[in-house]
């Protein structure tokens, strides 16, 4: 994974501000994911605890659970905004110069070597690749670094109530990311 953000910020050259920027947005979007997982834990032991004691729901805890939505709804929409335009932004830029660098490199090869290999082949094969690095590339570190926050954020809330299955999360994670690093 660090490999791969590397590779990533070589490449994009002199956009790597944005990708920076939208990580950024992304941890601020996968906290407010996990305020709406909160919001539904919340729910369901107010439920739960109303049940066992034979009480109703008490307005109080709905209204808790409506604000506590609609404030993960709105992060997750303005943060989620902001990191999709940085993100597309550069990944659009980081596929447009390198297939400009590429053309540049490729007018001053020796006309003898397109006798042998194809022009259109070439550029054909380097831009499918560039396509890819351009639309996954930028993606995939995005879902890596959101998955772990909110599984870190799922081990804050269910540590209270069951230590053995945070425990079991929080180690999968650990294994699952030095998996990644070696």
């Amino acid at each position: 994974m660090i490999e791969l953000i590397k590779t990533l910020y070589e490449v994009s050259g002199s956009y790597s501000k944005r990708i920076t920027r939208m990580l950024i947005f992304d941890v601020f979007k996968g906290i407010f994911e996990g305020i709406a997982l909160g919001a539904i834990l919340f729910c369901l032991t107010k439920i739960c605890e109303n049940i066992f004691t034979g009480l109703s729901v008490e307005m109080n805890d709905v209204y808790t659970v409506f604000v506590i939505s609609v404030i993960s709804m709105m992060g997750k929409i303005v943060f989620g905004y902001l990191a999709d335009r940085n993100k597309y932004i550069a990944s659009y830029s980081l596929g447009a110069e390198n297939r400009l660098y590429i053309g540049d490199r490729l007018k001053n090869v020796n006309m003898g070597y397109f006798s042998t290999n194809s022009l259109g082949n070439i550029a054909g094969g380097l831009s499918t690749v560039i396509g890819e690095l351009e639309t996954m590339g930028v993606f995939i570190i995005e879902q890596l670094l959101v998955g772990t926050i909110q599984t870190l954020i799922i081990v804050a809330f269910v540590l209270p109530y069951d230590i053995v299955t945070a425990t079991i999360i929080l180690l999968t994670l650990i294994i699952g990311i030095m998996v990644n690093i070696v």
